[in-house]
């Protein structure tokens, strides 16, 4: 694996240092695209960056434009925040690199490779896709990413490597993960959720490597093309047509969820505290790892997808080892606490906090996991949960899941344990 890392991102910085460009654009500091205070020199790139190199260090954010990559432009992105507010990311021809970094494109967008003059890199990064996240022809390299695509993850006679991946595909509403006709992609240690969509590998497609973790909680995981990678856990409501000689014996719908416990997105905005190991849970029902247990046998866990920025409003809140069916609601108040309640701890709310419901309830299904989300910020300017002046940047918030479970200690209901999120611009 180490090797063809080596390799293929060696391939890309061939791409991207390949070529002598007659002009470079460089970030002086954090602000807009279009802004020329942005750039050294005072002069900004062209929307439609046509041969040219430009080098982003600071946070930059595109307001109301396209970008797009064109004339075997380079674009290196390196340990910031690269966002989109309306506009779609395009290579179209040339390469992009991220590494280190947080890219977000907003809802109803898409970033793409459209030629296979294109290639796109990213190492180390948080993404979140308003839409669709897509190659054409082109080349693709993903690792160590943690991605949220909120439609299509395509890979349409591109070649796609993908390396210690954790993604959630279809988070908006639906959702499939296509490797299409002619195209080649290489899977490594990475683990997939889709709530509402198929895994695909079509006619004539190739996919190889190890999948970690495979969750499809309602659609099929289909081949027809030529498959040749293990898949060590897997959870599908749908059918399945992939050869058993690469799949474990029996599906493990109870164990999908855990793997995704970690894909957060979050960095160090986002602390986890609350957990029941200190012996106070009502009836001796403790979970180190988790909030006080329930009659799903572990404490339900608190963990988030994708980012802590108001200005993208992505943030999911996601419930997990929850008892299965059960209506679950999420808690937010602007300080934390610790108290015993009903059969588990209430750990939001101060004494003089305000405790904010989160609307709507959420049934946990059958996998006894429940996601909120996104559009948190906006719900909070809004009479349903009416904090005042909305949540804003710099502020730190605690939330915390709350859900009925009659099998449990008694009391017939129980929480999860908690968050600390930092908001961020």
């Amino acid at each position: 694996m180490q090797i063809l890392s080596r390799i293929l991102v060696a391939s890309i910085g061939a791409l991207l240092t390949g070529s002598l460009h007659a002009q470079t654009f460089t970030s002086a500091t954090s602000g807009e695209w279009t802004s020329g205070s942005t750039w050294v020199g005072g002069s900004a790139p062209d929307t439609d960056a046509d041969g040219v190199d430009i080098v982003i260090v600071h946070d930059v954010n595109v307001a109301n434009d396209d970008i797009k990559l064109i004339g075997d432009a380079t674009l290196t992105v390196s340990n910031v925040r690269f966002s989109m507010a309306n506009g779609n990311f395009t290579v179209e021809e040339g390469s992009a690199s991220f590494s280190g970094c947080q890219v977000v494109i907003a809802d109803g967008h898409s970033l793409q490779i459209t030629k296979d003059t294109a290639a796109l890199s990213m190492i180390g990064c948080e993404v979140a896709i308003g839409q669709n996240f897509q190659n054409s022809e082109g080349t693709r390299y993903l690792e160590n990413i943690c991605l949220v695509v909120n439609e299509n993850f395509q890979n349409a006679k591109g070649t796609d490597t993908l390396i210690n991946v954790c993604a959630l595909i279809g988070a908006e509403s639906s959702g499939n993960f296509q490797n299409d006709s002619d195209s080649s992609m290489t899977i490594m240690g990475s683990e997939f959720h889709l709530p509402n969509g198929d895994f695909q590998n079509q006619s004539s497609a190739s996919l190889s490597g190890d999948i970690t973790a495979l969750w499809l909680e309602n659609g099929n995981f289909q081949n027809s093309g030529t498959w040749s990678a293990s898949v060590a856990n897997f959870c599908v409501s749908g059918s399945v047509s992939v050869p058993s000689g690469f799949l474990p014996g029996s599906q493990d719908c109870g164990g999908a969820p855990a793997f995704f416990d970690p894909c957060d997105c979050s960095g160090d905005d986002v602390t986890p505290y609350c957990r029941a190991d200190q012996g106070d849970c009502p009836c001796l029902n403790e979970d180190p790892s988790g909030g006080c247990s329930n009659s799903s046998g572990s404490g339900a866990r608190l963990s988030v997808l994708g980012t802590t920025s108001v200005f993208a409003d992505d943030l999911r809140i996601v419930a997990t080892r929850l008892p299965t069916d059960a209506p679950t609601l999420f808690l937010m108040a602007n300080a934390p606490r610790r108290a015993s309640f009903l059969d588990g701890l209430l750990c939001v709310g101060g004494p003089t906090s305000k405790i904010y419901r989160l609307p709507p309830v959420i049934n946990s299904g059958p996998s006894g996991t429940a996601i909120f989300g996104p559009g948190l910020v906006q719900l909070s300017k809004t009479p349903l949960v009416p904090v005042p002046s909305g949540i804003q940047a710099g502020e730190t918030w605690y939330l915390q899941a709350f859900f009925r479970d009659g099998n449990g200690c008694g009391a017939g209901a129980n929480t999860s344990d908690a968050l600390a999120v930092t908001f961020v611009p």
